[in-house]
């Protein structure tokens, strides 16, 4: 279930959180194009961070690497500069193993 992390944002930040309640592969990716300002993008998995970036005007893009086996919290928090224009996209996929669907029914 993909739920805002709004008590954590201010006016100019966006950003969405997610649960995995057993082991999930999953993988994120983001495009962001911004045509004015800047900003930071940043990931967590149980409040550690596992990725994060400057964000620039132009057109940002990135896609991680599969993290395995991974159960817990997710998160992701955009910062914008005041100034800040564009739009973004951002996807987060997830694989549950066939094995883990038999075991947990």
């Amino acid at each position: 279930m993909i739920s805002p992390v709004s008590e954590e944002l201010k006016d100019n930040s966006s950003g969405f959180s997610f649960s995995f309640d057993y082991g999930n592969d999953f993988k994120f990716n983001y495009q962001i194009n911004m045509t004015k300002g800047n900003g930071d993008i940043k990931f967590y998995l149980d409040d550690q961070l596992i990725y994060s970036a400057e964000l620039t005007e132009g057109v940002n893009e990135y896609t991680s690497d599969i993290f395995s086996d991974k159960k817990g919290d997710f998160k992701c928090v955009i910062d914008y500069s005041d100034d800040a224009e564009g739009f973004e996209v951002i996807k987060l996929y997830t694989r549950t193993k066939k094995i883990n669907k038999i075991i947990h029914r």
